[in-house]
Parts: structure tokens; sequence; C-alpha cells
């Protein structure tokens, strides 16, 4: 059954399978919907997991009409969920959510218990120095690198 969470001036739909287990939420690419995980996701449940299916910003049942649809604002979306859900996950993304289940580990790592990238859409990443400033970064980048 289709469930949807209030962001930023948008929803967004999910669906939650199974009932005890880790929680795993799973993302879609762009151009799609969470029904690419329609095999998947049963899978999973029979493993003894709780699965949350998402549809992205703009995508399948979720609203559209967002002023943006960055990797950012994707990780945001599914940190809300995470939250709203009530426990740590495991996020798993294809394409574009591959890249914004990344950012969500690195903005909130006390969240997020493992990410698993399906062809990432990501892009070469520049180091600069003067990012180990930020206090964020410097935990995203420890957080990431002890993964």
């Amino acid at each position: 059954m289709t469930e949807f969470l209030n962001v930023n001036g948008g929803t967004i739909a999910y669906e939650v399978s199974g009932v005890d287990g880790p929680l795993v939420v799973v993302a879609h690419g762009m151009g799609d919907s969470r029904e690419a995980y329609r095999f998947f996701a049963p899978a999973l449940v029979e493993a003894g997991y709780r699965v949350a299916a998402v549809d992205l910003r703009g995508h399948g049942e979720s609203s559209v009409g967002w002023a943006s649809y960055t990797r950012t604002d994707l990780a945001g979306d599914l940190i809300a969920l995470v939250k709203h859900l009530g426990e740590p996950a495991v996020l798993v993304g294809h394409s574009i959510a591959g890249g914004a289940v990344t950012i969500a580990a690195a903005k909130a790592p006390e969240l997020i218990t493992a990410v698993v990238e399906l062809a990432p859409f990501t892009r070469k990443q520049q180091v600069r120095l003067g990012d180990l400033r930020v206090a964020g970064y410097r935990r995203g980048v420890t957080h990431l690198m002890g993964t």
C-alpha cells in the first residue's frame, strides 16, 4: 500500500514490505519508479528484511514541480524517509539514486548502516584541502573512509 511523506513542500511516495528485520530503503534510477524493485523487494523480505521502496521526487506517485532535483535533494528525501521510519537503514540506489545514497550516508552517518550503489551516476570527485575546514565534510569523509 502506498504511503506518502511530506518533504520540503512536496510528497514522496513509498511502500513498506515486511514487518520485522533491519530496514533497507531501495531507490530507483532516473525515469523509473519503485516498481523497478518489484522482484528484489520480496526476496529481501523473505531473507528477513523490512523494505521501503521509494518513488524519487517527480517519479511514480511522488509529486512533481519541485524546485530542484539534484542528488543532494534526493539524499535529503531519503534521510527524511529513514527518520520517518524510525530506524537506521541500508540504502540501495540505482543510477542517480546511487549518488544520492552516498551523499545521504555522508550527511547522516548515524542513520545509514550501509550503502549499495547500482551503476551509480556520480562525478569525478574533487578534493580541496579547504573542504576539511567544514566539520560535516570531515565527519562524512571519515565515515566513508571507514567503510
